[in-house]
């Protein structure tokens, strides 16, 4: 019980050519993708994203989130074929995980905020201004239109 998310405004200094793959191993076009830190509990690694055909649970309209080998393969397909960009991807290693409660007292205490969530936030070629989801002036900005 709890909740689970993920952080996805930590990048890391790791890119997808850092890990050791031997299952799913990783075109030329995504060994370069920035690595986010998704919390501090486990190491699994979570691709969000906005392609349909590619897989996963929609978390919002047109937002996906996989953990599949299986997904990650088909992505790896679509940017060798150029069906995608691998700047349309988020990779994010690790969780958060909140006891039942917790988060809501986290938010009271203004640690976490909760806004508007729409897939221009999320995928990053869609990100308003042309922005990317994960640079800090976007975050920023984000924070400053929904926190009073």
């Amino acid at each position: 019980d709890g909740t689970v998310g993920v952080i996805i405004n930590k990048p890391t200094n790791l890119v997808l050519r850092d890990l050791q793959w031997q299952s799913a191993p990783w075109s030329p076009q995504l060994d370069d993708s920035r690595i986010l830190f998704g919390g501090d509990v486990g190491s699994e690694l979570c691709l969000i994203h906005g392609e349909h055909d590619l897989g996963g649970e929609e978390i919002i309209d047109r937002v996906f989130i996989t953990s599949s080998l299986s997904d990650f393969g088909r992505g790896r397909s679509f940017a060798r074929q150029g069906n995608v960009s691998a700047n349309s991807f988020l990779w994010v290693q690790g969780t958060c995980h909140w006891e039942p409660g917790e988060l809501e007292h986290d938010m009271q205490e203004k640690h976490f905020f909760a806004i508007h969530c729409d897939r221009r936030f999320l995928i990053p070629g869609d990100a308003i201004s042309g922005q990317s989801g994960t640079s800090d002036d976007f975050w920023c900005e984000l924070l400053r239109l929904t926190v009073p």
